[in-house]
Parts: C-alpha cells; sequence; structure tokens
C-alpha cells in the first residue's frame, strides 16, 4: 500500500469560499441548511439543503460545479505552496 500524505487543503462550502470561511462557520455551529433555490425541487419530498453560495469566476463553458471544484483545487494548491 502506497502512502498519501496531504500537503494543502482547499474548501468551498455552504459557509463561504475558502478554508477561513468553512472553519469559522464550523467552529460557530453555524446551521446553513434553507430552502433550496439553486434546484429545482418540485416532485420531491425534501425542499432543504445546504447549498454553497455564488459561483467562481471561470469560463462559461464550465459548469458551476466545475467552477467550484477549481476553485477549491486552487486554493489547496495555494495553502500547499505549490
Amino acid at each position: 500500500m502506497k502512502s498519501v500524505v496531504i500537503t494543502g487543503l482547499g474548501a468551498v462550502s455552504p459557509y463561504g469560499a475558502g478554508l477561513v470561511a468553512y472553519w469559522k462557520g464550523l467552529a460557530a455551529g453555524v446551521c446553513t441548511i434553507r430552502d433550496l433555490t439553486l434546484i429545482e425541487t418540485e416532485g420531491f419530498r425534501c425542499r432543504i439543503g445546504a447549498e454553497v453560495p455564488g459561483t467562481p469566476a471561470g469560463s462559461a463553458r464550465r459548469t458551476r460545479a466545475d467552477r467550484l471544484a477549481i476553485a477549491a483545487a486552487a486554493e489547496a494548491l495555494a495553502d500547499a505552496g505549490l
């Protein structure tokens, strides 16, 4: 089995973009569960969740999920000093 080393962290979460926002929200016990606004909930029994606010800048050809993942990866690379 190969070892894995985590050298940097990045986060996008319902608390906002970045590790600082994530840790502050988590430590404060802030509940981010609200009525969902970013997806259509008609036909589903559950209409609440914890959505990630905002959409990072980037290519219009990328999906919102792509841009969120790229933002988290970029933060992890910067955190690692790479």
